[in-house]
């Protein structure tokens, strides 16, 4: 016969590992929307990426590798300011983790992928100066983007994107 006390602890324990499922699949819910958003790209499907990927921060705000990619598809819109916003957030949150949920990529990997956001971001800056015939901002974003490609391959040295985009910035004009 078994104790009320013992009965008890009996009912709590279903009761304490369906709370713990609960909060993996908070987490497991963000990373479903962070692939279904990763598959979205692959069909280039930019607003349903978008919205996913949103959809997987309102789950998990701590879900850098979406920041990273939220800030991509904003370059690749033209929105530099929110490409930025993204970037850095993924950059801080990487920096304090110290980790990626991205299996085979380390946290540096995915800062590297930040930091070069960052430098296109800059780079896309330059243009807009050189359009604008305006030498003080072009030179200050070029700066801005050289220091962040080189920390993306201080962070990620065998990188040939990086490596590439490190060249090109050096050889670009003053």
């Amino acid at each position: 016969m078994i104790r009320p006390p013992a009965l008890h602890r009996l009912l709590a324990l279903p009761i304490l590992l369906a709370a713990l499922l609960m909060l993996a699949g908070c987490s497991s819910e963000a990373e479903k929307r962070y692939n279904q958003a990763i598959e979205a790209e692959r069909h280039q499907d930019w607003e349903q990426a978008r919205e996913l990927y949103q959809a997987a921060l309102a789950l998990d705000a701590e879900l850098a590798e979406a920041h990273i990619n939220l800030g991509a598809l904003a370059l690749r819109l033209k929105q530099l300011d929110l490409a930025e916003q993204h970037s850095h957030q993924a950059l801080q949150l990487l920096e304090h983790k110290k980790k990626s949920l991205v299996r085979g990529f380390s946290w540096e990997k995915q800062a590297g992928l930040a930091c070069n956001n960052l430098a296109s971001v800059a780079f896309e800056r330059v243009l807009q100066a050189q359009q604008a015939a305006d030498d003080e901002i072009l030179r200050q974003q070029l700066a801005l983007a050289r220091e962040w490609i080189d920390k993306a391959l201080a962070l990620d040295p065998d990188n040939e994107k990086f490596q590439h985009h490190q060249r090109f910035l050096h050889l670009w004009p003053n």
